[in-house]
């Protein structure tokens, strides 16, 4: 979680196997589709939101954007991503994205 004043962003990390592949760790952040929430993405608990967001079906609570990867190749993009929020953060510059979900 890196919050400022006016924004706080955040993601939950899993340890979950996607498309049947192996075991690993992945950072999944989600936002509300039928609403202005200030603080998003967000992260979820595991919970029947946290499911139901990633399934196919239209739900109040979806992805921010699609799962990533933070081990392996991931880990560099993470890091960069979040030291990035932070420095914008530290600076008051971290802001909700434009659009959700993002790119």
């Amino acid at each position: 979680m890196v919050a400022s004043d006016l924004y706080t962003r955040s993601a939950s990390l899993w340890y979950a196997s996607l498309n049947g592949k192996p075991y690993g760790w992945i950072e999944v952040a989600y936002y509300h589709v039928f609403g202005l929430a200030t603080n998003e993405p967000c992260f979820l608990p595991p919970n029947h939101d946290a499911v139901l967001a990633c399934g196919q079906a239209i739900h109040s609570i979806s992805l921010s954007h699609p799962p990533r990867s933070i081990e392996g190749a991931g880990t560099a993009p993470f890091c960069d991503r979040w030291l990035g929020y932070l420095a914008l953060a530290s600076r008051g510059a971290l802001a909700r994205p434009s659009t959700l979900p993002e790119p």
